[in-house]
Order: structure tokens, then C-alpha cells, then sequence
């Protein structure tokens, strides 16, 4: 009974700390916008299960590959898409790496530094 007694003095702190502790967690990180966030990833990029449904074959695999590159690169500040014009970009493959490699060679990236002929 003295074990119990002590216990239920302790339960109301544990209860308060429990819940500061759960407000805290949904404040710093929100569910519904995490989400939402997510949801719009999925979207985005095309990932519903619906859309990996009409991934079938090797073929399927890889121009769904290079869909999702180029959305990558849409969504990177850094990608050729902004920092290249258009009709300069040189998008070829690496067959030794395996590996996409885009190019620039326009005068203005030449006179930024970026390479160029």
C-alpha cells in the first residue's frame, strides 16, 4: 500500500511530462504538414502505387529513371536546367561510369568559369 501511495504521487508529474512531451513533438515536427509535403513529393515525382504499377519491364525501369532525373533536376537550384541555357545543354551517357553527364558549352558559362569552348 505504501508503494501504491507513492506511485500515485508520482503519476500526475509522469501524465504532465507525457503530455508537454507529445505538444512538444506535434510543434516541432507536424504531422499534417509533413504529409502534405510528402504527398506533394509523391506527385511530383510520380511514385504513387499506381505509377510504379506501370513499371513492367527493363525498359519501363529505366525511362522511369530518367523521368524522375529530370524532375530531380527541376526541383535542384544548382542543375543545368537554370544555370544552362536550353539550347546548349548536352545530355549524354557515360557508358564506362554508368552514369548521366550534362554539359554547358555556352559563352556564358565559359565567361562565368564553368567551362565552354
Amino acid at each position: 500500500e505504501v508503494l501504491m501511495g507513492q506511485m500515485m504521487i508520482k503519476l500526475p508529474n509522469f501524465v504532465l511530462c507525457m503530455a508537454a512531451f507529445i505538444v512538444a513533438l506535434y510543434t516541432f515536427s507536424p504531422a499534417d504538414d509533413i504529409y502534405q509535403a510528402n504527398r506533394q513529393l509523391i506527385n511530383y515525382f510520380e511514385l504513387s502505387v499506381e505509377d510504379l504499377d506501370k513499371v513492367m519491364t527493363t525498359d519501363d525501369m529505366y525511362d522511369f529513371m530518367v523521368k524522375f532525373n529530370l524532375h530531380n533536376e527541376h526541383l535542384m537550384a544548382s542543375s543545368a536546367d537554370y544555370l544552362c541555357e536550353s539550347r546548349y545543354i548536352q545530355r549524354t551517357w557515360d557508358h564506362h561510369l554508368d552514369v548521366p553527364i550534362v554539359s554547358c558549352p555556352s559563352p556564358r558559362m565559359h565567361a562565368l568559369g564553368f567551362g565552354g569552348s
